[in-house]
């Protein structure tokens, strides 16, 4: 009987040391797992930049344990995120996430789980540059998606391009008074943000909206004019310095052609340019160039095709009422020219300011002289297949000569 009582204490004993060796187990794992939260919190305060490429899916879940599942802020300065669209998408609790700090975010390529996601993000106060460029979102989210831009008073600048999942931007989720820093705006192949009215009524009444680039058709294109604020004349006027309109005939194909009376309106609408560039400019009319106003502007671009009504040298003529004109570009497509002097000629006489011209010729010279009021004037370019045709200004010649070397 003895013998059975010590071999019972031994077992005992041994049952009792394999429970404190798997409660030891147990509270090693526990101390792990704090130690990883603490780790993952410590890192959300202080790490500054995240670029990454890698999938949505696996990024998600690095940038859900910085934030501790939307629970605290992450406190970024800049957030770059590359995907490819096939790539799975970034979950809702990253979009629900907090980053007070972060001033540039740009999320390319990209699927958004929208499902249970408030807003794009939180606690922007810092932002000053978003960028959305390839965006996908399942499903396609409400006008509340952009609210977070409410909080953005710093935000500089905005790019939307290739989202067409992505809600129109209203003054109802958006005040226009509460971005009184934005001064540059892309929206380009996104038809639910640009065929709406809303959409137009919020971009012509930020405050400080400068610099525009925006794709145009027939569907956007009368929302745009109609929504046009009245200057202190009562015709309609907006402060744009810089505007960029894409007439592109492969992002017209559903929408169509703008119509003429639009685009009339909206380059006279536009009375403070400085900077005009048309891309595919073939369906542009006389009458559009002539609503152009011309005491302000300085550069003129027309890329990817000139009025196919007007071949190079009848456009150079159209140009000429730009007297302030620094620099033009004009694509010769659909027309051939090989006479650079029949360019170059009208608008040395009628630009004195202009300093390059760039256009494509067939002729082989490299330089081309222009007389003007009895002096002549040199433009030249580097080889016979150089487009861009350049002369010396004032400025130019004095830098020269203020760098020049006396020699002995």
């Amino acid at each position: 009987e003895e013998e059975e009582e010590e071999e019972e204490e031994e077992e005992s004993s041994v049952d009792g040391d394999d429970e404190e060796e798997g409660s030891s187990k147990e509270d090693d794992q526990s101390s792990m797992n704090d130690d990883e939260r603490v780790g993952w919190e410590t890192l959300a305060k202080s790490l500054q930049s995240l670029t990454s490429n890698c999938t949505p899916e696996l990024l998600g879940t690095c940038l859900g344990h910085l934030g501790d599942d939307a629970l605290r802020p992450v406190h970024l300065s800049c957030l770059k995120l590359l995907g490819d669209e096939g790539d799975a998408s970034l979950p809702a609790v990253v979009l629900n996430m907090a980053f007070p700090a972060v001033a540039v975010v740009e999320l390319r390529y990209v699927t958004l789980n929208t499902d249970g996601a408030r807003t794009l993000f939180r606690g922007l106060g810092s932002l000053r540059k978003l960028v959305l460029e390839g965006v996908k979102c399942e499903p396609a989210p409400p006008e509340t998606f952009w609210r977070s831009l409410a909080d953005a008073t710093s935000l500089a600048e905005l790019h939307v391009e290739r989202c067409p999942d992505l809600p129109p931007i209203t003054e109802d989720v958006v005040p226009p008074s509460a971005l009184r820093l934005l001064r540059r705006m892309t929206v380009h192949d996104c038809p639910r943000v640009l065929e709406s009215e809303l959409t137009w009524w919020w971009l012509w009444r930020l405050p400080a909206l400068a610099e525009l680039f925006v794709e145009v058709n027939a569907r956007n294109e009368g929302a745009a004019v109609r929504t046009l604020p009245l200057g202190p004349n009562g015709h309609p006027a907006n402060r744009l310095t810089k505007l960029t309109l894409d007439v592109n005939a492969l992002h017209v194909l559903n929408g169509g052609v703008p119509k003429d009376e639009h685009t009339v309106a909206l380059l006279a609408a536009s009375t403070e340019l400085r900077s005009l560039h048309l891309i595919d400019a073939r369906h542009i009319s006389e009458a559009c160039l002539a609503a152009i106003r011309p005491g302000l502007l300085q550069t003129l671009c027309f890329d990817l095709g000139i009025p196919s009504s007007m071949p190079p040298h009848v456009l150079a003529s159209h140009v000429t009422r730009f007297r302030n004109l620094r620099e033009l570009t004009m694509s010769s497509y659909p027309h051939t020219t090989t006479d650079a002097l029949s360019i170059l000629d009208p608008v040395t006489r009628a630009c004195p300011l202009l300093h390059t011209v760039s256009c494509e010729t067939q002729c082989a010279d490299v330089s081309v002289t222009v007389s003007v009021a009895g002096s002549n004037v040199r433009w030249s370019r580097l080889a016979p297949t150089s487009v861009a045709w350049t002369r010396p200004n004032t400025l130019t010649k004095r830098w020269i000569e203020s760098a020049s070397i006396p020699t002995a």
